[in-house]
């Protein structure tokens, strides 16, 4: 029996380490000002049974302050950014959490969740955040956040298991929070092994792997790296491009373009055929250079499992696309 008990108890202590080992940890960066919304965004946090610490010494051991929280960042899986005046202005140590992030992650897709909370345009905020999808914020600022979290993170471990995620960081110009938490997420997709979901994954399409154009070119007549317009000799001209991308499920996705435009030049957006909008990026995001790409849904879209087409087309020059994304509509199981 001793034998037993000892086996069972070495054995728990073995899945119990390789489960705190795949938790997932998010870092939340916001400047002092914030922090009674930082604070909410934490109880709501803890309503899904989280174990919430506010101390800075739940930073990882070792090393000065700043070198902690770059450790804590560098570990992460998902770096949240509460974006307002207070953590936009010159000075503050947002400034240098934000630094860190986009030193682990080239691109903010998936990676960085920005959350707009006072509706400030998004011209004010930081290329490397208006690179991501910015969660403005319309109601409650804790639930929007624990809602877009959970959609996030439920993207990065497989549907086929049930996790615990865990040890959510949050930090700011004056405080750090860790926290513990579990939930269930189903994402749409078909049954897979036991009727449990199999999740449909975002896509990305960069703007320079199109297929078929008229009168467009990539890197000419001004834009940015990366980025589809006109092409030379750069004279008005109507202007269109083809991509063709793979989804791994059908069903709905919501559809976003990130462009650059000093002057408004709506498109048309043709999925597999059907048009989805005729007047798509109608609006200025400052300027015509990367600097000033900017994100714009276009609506939810329903794509066939396999390949689809979306074409893109104006009668006249295009503005400057950098890249198209699809992502999925996700349902919350309720607790």
């Amino acid at each position: 029996m001793f034998q037993l008990s000892h086996h069972l108890r070495n054995l728990t202590a073995h899945f119990t380490s390789k489960m705190e080992a795949e938790r997932a940890t998010v870092f939340l960066s916001y400047a002092s000002e914030d922090r009674d919304v930082a604070e909410s965004i934490q109880l709501a946090l803890a309503s899904l049974e989280c174990d919430v610490f506010f101390d800075e010494r739940n930073l990882p051991p070792g090393g000065n302050f700043y070198d902690r929280i770059e450790r804590a960042i560098n570990h992460c899986d998902l770096f949240v950014f509460l974006v307002s005046s207070a953590s936009l202005s010159p000075g503050k140590f947002t400034h240098n959490e934000l630094s860190w992030a986009r030193d682990r992650w080239a691109s903010p897709v998936d990676r960085v969740l920005p959350v707009n909370l006072h509706g400030l345009p998004l011209s004010a905020l930081p290329p490397y955040l208006r690179a991501a999808t910015v969660l403005a914020v319309k109601g409650n600022p804790a639930a929007a956040v624990r809602t877009a979290v959970k959609g996030l993170l439920s993207r990065q471990i497989p549907s086929r298991e049930k996790r615990r995620l865990g040890k959510i960081a949050i930090t700011g110009a004056v405080g750090v929070a860790a926290v513990t938490c579990s939930f269930t997420v189903t994402m749409l997709g078909p049954s897979g092994p036991g009727g449990r979901f199999q999740p449909a994954l975002p896509i990305f399409v960069p703007a320079q792997d199109y297929v078929r154009g008229m009168n467009v070119a990539i890197d000419q007549c001004i834009p940015g790296p990366g980025t589809l317009s006109n092409g030379p000799p750069c004279n008005h001209a109507p202007n269109a491009a083809e991509f063709e991308f793979e989804a791994s499920e059908a069903g709905t996705y919501r559809m976003s373009i990130n462009f650059a435009a000093d002057e408004a030049r709506p498109i048309k957006v043709i999925l597999n055929g059907d048009l989805i909008s005729d007047n798509a990026l109608d609006e200025k995001t400052g300027g015509w250079q990367n600097n000033f790409l900017k994100w714009a849904e276009v609506g939810g879209v329903a794509l066939k499992k396999g390949i689809n087409i979306v074409r893109l087309e104006r009668s006249d020059v295009f503005p400057h696309i950098h890249d198209l994304r699809f992502d999925p509509v996700i349902e919350l199981q309720r607790p």
